[in-house]
């Protein structure tokens, strides 16, 4: 399908074309189908609160790699497949709590290297950040999953919460005026 074939199409076809295209490239990781569906929004009514929010979304994703956490979520279940047979993680209210402990767990091991570098015990500044750069993908990997057992989104609640600090900010900065 070329660009001008999708022009005679009505907005709702239009969209679900688009749509389609977003759900390739998040599937596959494919740059192309990001491209063209770029392409085809070029062609759609600026005004259009959907289009806006489908553009978002997309510019969002294109810096994304989403292939790490479909497989940390595949890894996920394996974990949570290996604790159904041996009688854990049964519920959801469990998998909050393991996910909730995991975070603790790997933000103490990450305190902890930080004490040795902090302390002068027998690590390198290189060996440091080796270490705490798993650590932290740990973290944030564990967050991950802790927000998707809670239902949220982590990457909107974080963008949302970002733009509440900068207009607190924004409004300290105006009374200080």
């Amino acid at each position: 399908m070329n660009n001008q074939d999708i022009r005679t199409y009505d907005a709702e076809a239009r969209n679900l074309i688009v749509w389609a295209f977003i759900e390739d490239f998040l599937e596959s990781d494919n740059r192309e189908y990001l491209h063209q569906a770029l392409k085809i929004l070029n062609y759609e009514d600026e005004g259009s609160e959907l289009l806006s929010n489908v553009r978002n979304a997309i510019t969002t994703l294109e810096g994304k790699n989403h292939k790490w956490r479909k497989t940390a979520r595949e890894n996920t279940q394996k974990f949570e497949a290996a604790a159904l047979e041996n009688d854990k993680l049964k519920s959801a209210s469990e998998k909050c709590d393991f996910f909730a402990l995991a975070i603790c767990n790997e933000a103490g091991e990450l305190a902890g290297l930080h004490k040795k570098l902090w302390r002068g015990d027998n690590i390198s500044q290189d060996e440091f950040l080796e270490k705490a750069k798993h650590e932290v993908a740990d973290i944030y990997t564990y967050l991950l999953h802790y927000s998707d057992s809670l239902g949220f989104d982590l990457d909107q609640v974080a963008a949302e919460k970002a733009e509440i600090v900068s207009q607190r900010l924004a409004d300290k900065e105006a009374s200080h005026a």
